[in-house]
């Protein structure tokens, strides 16, 4: 829940342009990916993303719809393929450092970079307020008209067979 106890201490000002975290998560390999509030803070409150994860994780993210604004920010996202655990750290680190030079060097850059993810930032954030499930008349109001559609329809067994992943991260994507 953002917004909820564990958001309490975040600082919700736009005191700087992109967010280091750090995600433990589940198997992304399953069709019930868990995104937590460090992942999704950002994208809320207009930050870039420097994810270390596992490895695809942060495409996992993208292809649900969010924008990390990793090319408005410069931020090379390879290390999102990197198997190895410390081969992407020093990655990770190595862009950190990039915009921290970058900041110090350059701070009008930067802003100007951000000034540019501001069709994105509001994307994400619809995407987010749309998804979370402790907005009342919302999530779960869709998701029971959509439930009951679904109920509704004809039983099609071929439809059945044909199932497939990225079609179903597709529906959720824009739902």
């Amino acid at each position: 829940f953002i917004g909820d106890v564990e958001s309490q201490n975040v600082p919700f000002e736009n005191n700087f342009y992109v967010w280091l975290t750090s995600e433990t998560a589940g198997d992304i390999d399953q069709p019930n990916l868990f995104i937590t509030e460090k992942v999704l803070k950002p994208m809320n409150n207009g930050q870039g993303l420097i994810l270390f994860s596992q490895p695809g994780y942060l495409q996992k993210i993208k292809q649900l719809g969010y924008h990390t604004l990793g090319e408005e920010f410069g931020i090379n996202e390879d290390y999102d393929d990197i198997e190895d655990n410390e081969e992407r750290m020093k990655r990770v680190i190595r862009e950190t450092v990039k915009l921290c030079r970058l900041n110090r060097l350059e701070p009008k850059e930067l802003y100007t970079r951000w000034l540019s993810t501001k069709d994105k930032v509001q994307e994400n954030q619809k995407r987010i307020y749309l998804s979370l499930t402790n907005i009342k008349q919302n999530y779960t109001e869709n998701l029971v008209k959509h439930f009951t559609n679904e109920i509704q329809k004809p039983y099609n067994y071929k439809e059945l067979l044909d199932f497939d992943v990225d079609k179903e991260i597709e529906i959720y994507k824009n739902f």
